[in-house]
């Protein structure tokens, strides 16, 4: 389990919190656990060459590193996210693109992206930019040192109309060289689903094409990126994604107008959400009741997810029953309650377990309700005080724990004047007594139940007596009936 604080925190309902760092914060984690990461760095923004007939290249874009199963221990972990590089925008002007400043978190650096230089090979970066595009020669791109590729060679011509620059390479491929009259595309990013979802990262810009002449600019090597532009204008790349800005060529015009932004980096810290249960109906079950049990982390998908209910707080246990899941999502699961061979009455504890494996770690306390207890006899039901009994029935319960047995002197058993009896031996269909009369009367009816460990008993007590005793009265036997004997009172 890890617990942290920082950035924007959000739940999956595939079972993973995330922290999502567009802008350099702390991860402050408070449980150490294991974490996965996705880290970007600021891809490079695209020169701007001053003139119709020649253009940048595409930036680079940032580098893209992963992390998978990561310890963190209890501390602060500073996330820097580095800044998308400039693009150069100043009407009437040349120069070159910003390179992308490096990610970092944990003490892993993930590079920024080259930026595009005016006239020749690009300089080098995360991922190279794409050469431009001038009067003579195919300028190399840029090579990458921060884990992406180069980029592509731009297209010089000492015809205004064929030069283009070059794509910037990309986290996932080259970008690719430029051709006659037509801009490289920018290398392809790298596809994580970190966040939740598939999303692209890191790819190079589109070199930009001459306006001199029909020419085709580069497209972005993909959408984290941005396209090669002809005309007044920028093409920017969307921030948080590490995409190289677009390249261009020097019209005329516009403010801003150049080459495109590289767009900024990001981080994304997840791991697995804490399974917790905040409530689970009554919480006293009857097998076949249908429950629904609500919390957090149950993964909208059930999957290989399940619900158990243990005889002790272990998921694990032997005596644990699997309950029958009709309904799943990811903060409720219903059940068909399942008792097997769990004891009533006894705390027993539930458990949701997932479909990556994580439960609640501490089972959420249940019990089973008792059943109400039978009685189909009770010997002779004409007692002797002192006398063995057997009741027999069903839903005693195997072990007496509370159970008792009463006398009352009516169909109540909490009437005040009720007796207990005297317990010989207990079993879940079999107690054995001793008849205890007290100061029940003799020769009235009077209502025997049974009370279980649950606290149920029979609904109607079952008709028994206490029958009058013989005493000697010198000469021969008579008989003393009542209470008055039974109290000693003479």
């Amino acid at each position: 389990m890890t617990l942290a604080t920082g950035g924007t925190v959000t739940d999956g309902t595939d079972g993973y919190r995330r922290h999502t760092f567009n802008s350099s914060a702390d991860l402050v984690v408070s449980v150490a656990g294991n974490v996965d990461y996705l880290l970007v760095g600021g891809a490079g923004g695209a020169g701007r060459i001053n003139s119709t007939s020649q253009s940048s290249g595409g930036g680079g874009g940032g580098g893209v590193k992963t992390g998978v199963a990561v310890a963190l221990g209890v501390a602060t972990y500073p996330v820097v996210i580095g800044g998308g590089g400039a693009g150069f925008q100043t009407d009437g002007a040349s120069g070159a693109g910003a390179t992308g400043t490096a990610s970092t978190f944990n003490g892993v650096t993930s590079g920024g992206g080259d930026g595009s230089t005016p006239v020749g090979a690009a300089v080098n970066g995360g991922s190279g930019a794409g050469g431009s595009g001038t009067g003579s020669g195919t300028p190399p791109g840029g090579t990458a040192t921060g884990g992406g590729f180069a980029g592509g060679a731009g297209f010089g011509s000492a015809t205004a109309g064929q030069r283009a620059g070059g794509g910037g390479g990309g986290a996932g491929a080259v970008g690719v060289a430029a051709a006659i009259a037509v801009g490289g595309n920018g290398g392809v990013g790298v596809s994580n689903s970190l966040s939740g979802a598939a999303v692209s990262y890191g790819a190079g810009g589109g070199g930009g094409a001459s306006s001199t002449a029909p020419t085709t600019v580069g497209a972005a090597g993909d959408s984290s990126a941005a396209a090669g532009r002809r005309t007044a204008g920028v093409n920017n790349a969307p921030d948080n994604r590490g995409g190289g800005g677009g390249g261009n060529c020097g019209p005329a015009g516009a403010s801003p107008n150049g080459g495109g932004n590289g767009g900024s980096g990001l981080a994304i810290v997840r791991y697995l959400g804490t399974v917790s249960i905040t409530d689970a109906g009554d919480e006293l079950y009857i097998n076949g009741d249908s429950v629904t049990v609500t919390g957090t982390y149950f993964i909208a998908t059930q999957g290989t997810g399940r619900v158990v209910i243990s005889p002790t707080d272990n998921i694990a246990d032997a005596g644990a029953v699997a309950q029958t899941v009709t309904g799943w999502g990811n903060s409720s699961a219903t059940i068909t309650v399942v008792r097997g061979s769990l004891p009533y009455v006894d705390t027993c504890y539930l458990f949701v377990e997932n479909d990556l494996d994580a439960s609640n770690a501490s089972g959420f306390p249940v019990a089973f309700q008792a059943p109400t207890p039978t009685i189909t006899d009770a010997g002779d039901e004409l007692y002797t005080a002192g006398e063995a009994v057997t009741v027999t029935g069903t839903g005693y319960l195997s072990t007496q724990g509370s159970g008792v047995v009463v006398i009352s002197p009516t169909d109540n058993v909490a009437d005040p004047g009720a007796y207990l009896q005297s317990i010989t031996a207990w079993s879940d269909t079999s107690i054995g007594v001793t008849a205890t009369q007290g100061l029940l009367p003799t020769m009235t009816p009077l209502y025997l139940f049974v009370v279980n460990h649950g606290g149920v008993s029979n609904a109607a007590g079952w008709p028994v007596q206490f029958e009058s005793v013989p005493v000697s009265t010198g000469g021969g036997f008579g008989f003393i009936q009542g209470i008055e004997f039974i109290q000693g009172i003479e």
